[in-house]
């Protein structure tokens, strides 16, 4: 018995060290091929606001920060932020040392607020939480690197979503993530010049894998060029244009999963072979995949037998149910109505009388359809009913990757619209509710003073209680006022609130027609997603007042 269990621990101990092996020689083998992450850079080391005050006067914010955040932990416990990192597409990079600040600065608090800056990272949205936990600092606009990974999907295979695999597969460089660096005296009374480097890499890493993720995804393929040099080959405008459409629906948004990017036991989601699907599966749950055939090409028919149009198996049963037709054949299923209709169709090449298959446009896949509408129902909702009703033609089937493509690229052709047409998608009359600012500040103030874990620096505890007493009046503030000014809502309704949709559609009739505008929107398909499948007869031309009457009389019951 004694021998069996020693043979047997011998095993177990030889299966354990060579998988230990195996993981370890998978984990490293190809690192060797990958050069130290290095790139032209300008930091400035920030603990006081003359030092503040000399950076900001010297860079220029863009669109797009890196951000990340550095603290210490004692016991398990964090204490708050010590370090803030910032850093520019063009290398410059502010570390500021949030726990020697006396306050902050307020071009500081509105750069972190504002929601058109773009903050990119791994975990980003975390690091703003503890700031805004911490500090009272309120950070909008945060990007995290993983959902924009997730939406260049083909280009890249990373070994992790972590920063590390990140800049490993996007840009060919490894990061120093020693402990003895990462897990350092970041309230040191000074930083070591490899914490200097270590945490402006940190940030500056993010805008570069940032800026080649948008590029690889704008051009199809990995890019070839100098992040600093991007603008001399690419258009400003049309390049930032580009990046809200990508980020659209991830700013400010978590990524689910017990992530920590601080924690070294984590290296985050592995990809594999199978991402594509587990991808696929997350994507699934914000579409309505269709359950049954769109198109059943069921056949109407005149009294005398002429062809009106396919419909839908339902449709045709209820002309029955009614009295108001007879089934005259089952393979195809075809219905005679029992009346004269008000209009026929003007020919027999009429898009309406077309079978159709129940395949993506696109690609051709015959599973998991989702209905695309090619003029989107924001605007097609403000067309009169002559033109509201008649939305077949511009309903196709897609599959699910090629419909979270084609609302991407739509999302370019919206924010031109919104600027033709004077129609704001998310801000001003564009937004149901606005944010009141000043009830928002003293929201975050009543939040921050009530933090006990806090370390607030004295002079910027003494702004935050000067908040409180201009908004109530008062210089003592009991728990339960500092309770009521942390839950304050400060969201109010905007009674301009005009849809974005709305002030199109009104601008267009006023401009080029609703046709013209209709078609706009099937060229736009067309060019961005080239379609090989379209049913027979599609038409970017298309209009919809031959079969008038009729269509009114079949929509209508």
């Amino acid at each position: 018995m004694f021998r069996t269990s020693l043979v047997i621990s011998k095993v177990v101990g030889t299966v354990l060290v060579g998988g230990l092996a195996a993981y370890l020689y998978l984990r490293f083998k190809d690192t060797k091929k990958y050069k130290p992450y290095k790139r032209k850079k300008e930091i400035f080391l920030i603990d006081n606001l003359e030092d503040y005050e000399s950076f900001i006067n010297t860079v220029r914010i863009e669109k797009v920060l890196g951000l990340d955040c550095e603290w210490v932990s004692f016991s398990g416990k964090r204490r708050p932020v010590a370090l803030l990192q910032l850093a520019t597409q063009l290398g410059q990079c502010a570390l500021i040392r949030l726990d020697r600040m006396d306050s902050f600065p307020k071009s500081l608090q509105d750069i972190l607020a504002n929601k058109s800056i773009l903050k990119v990272g791994v975990a980003v949205k975390e690091d703003g939480k503890k700031l805004h936990l911490d500090y009272g600092l309120v950070v909008n606009g945060c990007v995290d690197l993983r959902h924009v990974l997730n939406r260049v999907r083909g280009i890249y295979t990373c070994r992790s979503k972590g920063l590390q695999g990140q800049a490993e597969s996007i840009l060919g460089v490894m990061l120093d993530k020693s402990n003895r660096i990462r897990c350092g005296d970041w309230e040191a009374d000074d930083f070591s010049q490899e914490q200097i480097e270590y945490a402006a890499n940190d940030a500056l890493v993010g805008v570069d894998i940032f800026m080649n993720l948008i590029l690889a995804k704008m051009w199809g393929k990995k890019p070839d060029i100098n992040i600093e040099d991007i603008f001399t080959v690419v258009d400003e405008t049309e390049f930032w244009t580009f990046t809200r459409s990508l980020v659209q629906g991830t700013v400010d948004v978590n990524v689910g999963g017990p992530w920590n990017s601080k924690n070294p036991a984590y290296k985050g989601p592995q990809l594999t072979n199978d991402e594509e699907i587990s991808v696929k599966d997350k994507e699934t749950r914000a579409y309505v995949l269709r359950q049954r055939p769109l198109y059943y090409n069921c056949y109407l028919l005149a009294p005398d037998g002429e062809s009106l149009c396919t419909c839908d198996i339902k449709k045709a049963e209820w002309y029955i149910e009614k009295g108001l037709a007879d089934k005259v054949n089952d393979d195809p299923f075809t219905v005679q109505l029992k009346f004269e209709p008000a209009g026929r169709p003007a020919s027999k090449d009429d898009y309406y009388l077309q079978e159709k298959e129940n395949i993506c446009v696109v690609c051709g896949s015959k599973d998991s359809f989702v209905r695309k509408q090619v003029v989107p129902k924001e605007y097609r909702r403000y067309f009169p009913p002559s033109l509201k009703d008649h939305a077949s033609h511009d309903i196709l089937l897609l599959c699910m990757s090629c419909h979270v493509r084609s609302t991407q690229y739509d999302t370019t052709l919206r924010y031109q619209l919104a600027d033709e047409c004077n129609a704001p998608i998310d801000m001003g009359s564009g937004t149901k509710q606005l944010s009141d600012q000043d009830l928002q500040k003293v929201r975050s103030a009543a939040r921050a003073l009530l933090n006990p874990k806090a370390k607030i620096p004295e002079l910027r505890k003494t702004e935050l209680k000067k908040t409180l007493e201009d908004f109530y009046g008062i210089t003592d503030f009991s728990p339960e006022i500092l309770t009521q000014a942390a839950e304050i809502e400060y969201r109010v309704d905007n009674r301009d609130y005009i849809p974005h949709g709305k002030l199109v559609v009104r601008s267009i009739k006023k401009s080029e027609g609703l046709h013209e505008f209709q078609k706009r929107w099937r060229q736009h398909f067309v060019n961005t997603m080239k379609p090989q499948y379209l049913p027979t007869n599609w038409s970017i031309d298309h209009k919809h007042e031959r079969l008038e009457t009729f269509t009114d009389f079949v929509l209508s019951n």
